[in-house]
Protein backbone atom coordinates (compact mmCIF):
# COMPACT_ATOMS: atom_id res chain seq x y z
CA UNK A 1 0.00 0.00 0.00
CA UNK A 2 2.92 2.32 0.49
CA UNK A 3 4.25 2.01 -3.04
CA UNK A 4 3.39 0.72 -6.47
CA UNK A 5 1.02 1.52 -9.27
CA UNK A 6 -2.40 -0.06 -9.48
CA UNK A 7 -5.04 0.23 -12.17
CA UNK A 8 -8.17 -1.62 -13.19
CA UNK A 9 -10.32 -2.03 -16.27
CA UNK A 10 -13.99 -2.23 -15.38
CA UNK A 11 -17.22 -2.57 -17.34
CA UNK A 12 -19.66 -1.37 -14.65
CA UNK A 13 -22.88 -1.97 -16.59
CA UNK A 14 -24.25 -4.37 -19.19
CA UNK A 15 -23.36 -1.87 -21.90
CA UNK A 16 -20.08 -2.36 -23.77
CA UNK A 17 -18.50 0.69 -22.11
CA UNK A 18 -15.18 0.05 -20.36
CA UNK A 19 -13.27 2.38 -18.06
CA UNK A 20 -9.69 2.53 -16.86
CA UNK A 21 -9.35 3.33 -13.15
CA UNK A 22 -5.78 4.56 -12.85
CA UNK A 23 -4.67 6.04 -9.52
CA UNK A 24 -6.75 9.22 -9.17
CA UNK A 25 -8.35 9.34 -12.64
CA UNK A 26 -11.04 7.40 -14.49
CA UNK A 27 -11.17 7.45 -18.29
CA UNK A 28 -13.12 5.57 -20.98
CA UNK A 29 -11.12 2.86 -22.75
CA UNK A 30 -11.79 0.56 -25.70
CA UNK A 31 -12.73 -2.99 -24.75
CA UNK A 32 -10.04 -4.36 -27.08
CA UNK A 33 -7.39 -2.27 -25.32
CA UNK A 34 -8.52 -3.30 -21.84
CA UNK A 35 -8.51 -6.98 -22.78
CA UNK A 36 -5.15 -6.89 -24.56
CA UNK A 37 -3.40 -5.03 -21.73
CA UNK A 38 -4.82 -7.39 -19.13
CA UNK A 39 -3.86 -10.58 -20.94
CA UNK A 40 -0.09 -10.28 -21.30
CA UNK A 41 1.88 -12.08 -23.99
CA UNK A 42 3.02 -10.91 -27.41
CA UNK A 43 1.14 -8.23 -29.32
CA UNK A 44 1.42 -6.46 -32.65
CA UNK A 45 1.87 -2.70 -32.75
CA UNK A 46 1.26 -0.75 -35.94
CA UNK A 47 3.04 2.53 -36.56
CA UNK A 48 2.58 5.12 -39.28
CA UNK A 49 5.78 6.94 -40.19
CA UNK A 50 6.98 8.63 -43.38
CA UNK A 51 3.91 7.47 -45.31
CA UNK A 52 4.34 3.80 -44.42
CA UNK A 53 2.60 1.55 -41.94
CA UNK A 54 4.92 -0.88 -40.21
CA UNK A 55 4.15 -3.69 -37.81
CA UNK A 56 6.35 -4.72 -34.95
CA UNK A 57 5.85 -7.22 -32.17
CA UNK A 58 6.37 -6.39 -28.54
CA UNK A 59 6.03 -8.31 -25.32
CA UNK A 60 3.32 -7.20 -22.93
CA UNK A 61 4.47 -8.03 -19.40
CA UNK A 62 1.21 -7.04 -17.72
CA UNK A 63 -1.44 -9.54 -16.74
CA UNK A 64 -4.66 -9.43 -14.77
CA UNK A 65 -4.32 -9.86 -11.03
CA UNK A 66 -7.99 -10.68 -10.65
CA UNK A 67 -10.72 -11.56 -13.14
CA UNK A 68 -14.43 -11.60 -12.36
CA UNK A 69 -16.81 -13.69 -14.43
CA UNK A 70 -20.60 -13.59 -14.25
CA UNK A 71 -22.83 -16.36 -15.61
CA UNK A 72 -25.04 -15.18 -18.47
CA UNK A 73 -28.13 -16.38 -16.59
CA UNK A 74 -27.21 -14.19 -13.56
CA UNK A 75 -26.01 -11.03 -15.28
CA UNK A 76 -29.32 -9.10 -15.26
CA UNK A 77 -29.73 -9.59 -11.51
CA UNK A 78 -26.10 -8.95 -10.56
CA UNK A 79 -25.69 -5.90 -12.81
CA UNK A 80 -29.04 -4.29 -11.92
CA UNK A 81 -29.29 -0.80 -10.42
CA UNK A 82 -29.11 -0.64 -6.64
CA UNK A 83 -31.52 1.73 -4.91
CA UNK A 84 -30.19 4.23 -2.38
CA UNK A 85 -32.71 3.09 0.22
Amino acid sequence: MGAGHYYAFIRPTLEDKWFEFNDSKVEPILQSTALSIGSGGSESVFEYKDGCITERNRTNNTSAYMLVYIRDCDREEIMSEISIE
